[in-house]
């Protein structure tokens, strides 16, 4: 088990159903991880480029030429 996983399941009661917001998520392991379980998910990183691939193109830019990441709809 990967420790994000881990982590999720010991938040489990935290963000189940709920609006999870990851910043400065890196490569949005955590995010990916919980997901399956929150109501929504949503990752942010100034730089892109340590995004996970799966999830580098999903989402508008913002203003700020952050991209704001939803996961609640499947990974490309």
């Amino acid at each position: 088990m990967k420790k994000t996983d881990a982590l999720v399941q010991l938040l489990l009661p935290s963000i189940r159903d709920r609006a999870v917001l990851e910043v400065a998520c890196g490569s949005a392991d955590f995010s990916i991880a919980a997901a399956p379980f929150a109501g929504s998910v949503s990752c942010i990183d100034l730089e892109a480029s340590r995004l996970n691939p799966q999830i580098r193109e999903t989402g508008p830019l913002s203003d700020h030429g952050r991209r704001p990441h939803d996961l609640t709809g499947p990974l490309l």
